[in-house]
């Protein structure tokens, strides 16, 4: 299976709002939940996330990538970004 990797960046944004689609994904969350602390995500759920996220996307910070396969999109981000993480909120798994 052939998958191109693209940076998420300013050419790709409409790529990554397709596939968030009108709701941020998963309850307006536009990958910011690992980004912010509980209260500040639940304050900002939605259009104020995604402003979030396309303000990063804008100031060039190393979001993570856009996979792009013949049977969807996937996204990832730099394991360091994420907030939850740097506060042992998530499973050493990761």
């Amino acid at each position: 299976m052939k998958v191109d990797i693209y940076p998420l960046d300013t050419k790709r944004w409409n790529d990554f709002e397709t596939l968030f689609g009108e709701r941020g994904a998963c309850g307006g969350c536009w990958c910011m939940s690992w980004r912010l602390k509980k209260s500040e995500f639940e304050k900002q759920k939605g259009k104020v996330n995604k402003e979030a996220m396309k303000k990063l996307v804008e100031q060039n910070e190393s979001i993570g990538v856009l996979a792009f396969m013949w049977t969807g999109i996937l996204t990832a981000f730099l394991k360091e970004d994420l907030l939850s993480l740097k506060q042992g909120q998530v499973p050493n798994q990761l």
